[in-house]
């Protein structure tokens, strides 16, 4: 089965995402806290891992380094919500996250 975490708080991210690997037939899970995405990659084992890192406090790119060290397979797949900050994209290579 393909799984898929997907982290946010935002409302319209999740919705959209949801809907669409739901539709796709990905088994899909859900965390809106650092602490249950870190549950669910150890439980679950996500193939696939989305994370909103415009989360507030950061916590969005906490969660791709905590993602790493433990576990190097997972894709993860970095959104925001419009911002065209090249920081963010910095701040989350160093987290972890593989820019191309």
């Amino acid at each position: 089965m393909r799984r898929v975490l997907l982290f946010t708080d935002n409302e319209s991210i999740m919705d959209r995402t949801a809907w669409m690997f739901e539709d796709m037939g990905w088994e899909l899970y859900i965390a809106t806290s650092h602490k249950a995405a870190l549950w669910l990659c150890v439980a679950r084992r996500p193939r696939l891992v989305i994370v909103d890192i415009e989360m507030r406090g950061g916590v969005g790119l906490e969660t791709i380094s905590t993602i790493r060290r433990f576990d190097k397979r997972p894709f993860i797949v970095a959104v925001t919500r419009g911002s065209r900050d090249p920081t963010l994209l910095k701040v989350a290579e160093v987290c972890g996250l593989t820019t191309t």
